[in-house]
């Protein structure tokens, strides 16, 4: 189902995440130590982590040493990817009355939207390390 865009506290945790996982250059790093440097509840960081990890872009390890580890493509992973790996699908409408049609020949607020939309949809075709 198509809906207006909308970015969870979950996704926002999410860039974060991987972003700070990214400047530790293939360290691991725990939940909680995590949790504590993002200033986030570790409860909902572990929820998040768990998504990002079946997506495949975070792994773990276990032990004292251990921790959560960007792999290979969470390296290499665009903003769509964490994005989608919690969202979901990322089918966004460019309407605000879903599944009616407007009888008006041109409506702005579809414009802009879709314009929105637009810019969204580029600049989650970066790469988290360029952000």
């Amino acid at each position: 189902m198509k809906h207006l865009l909308k970015i969870s506290e979950a996704s926002i945790i999410a860039i974060h995440a991987v972003r700070h996982l990214n400047s530790k250059n293939g360290r691991a790093m725990g939940a909680s130590s995590l949790s504590k440097e993002l200033k986030v509840s570790y409860n909902h960081l572990s929820k998040v982590l768990q998504k990002l990890s079946a997506a495949g872009i975070l792994a773990s390890e276990r032990g004292p040493r251990g921790g959560y580890y960007l792999t290979q493509k969470g390296q290499n992973c665009l903003l769509m990817d964490i994005l989608s790996a919690i969202e979901g699908d990322l089918n966004y409408s460019n309407c605000l009355r879903n599944g009616f049609r407007c009888r008006a020949g041109s409506c702005e607020i579809r414009s802009f939207l879709s314009s929105l939309n637009s810019a969204f949809n580029e600049l989650i075709k970066k790469k988290v390390n360029q952000l």
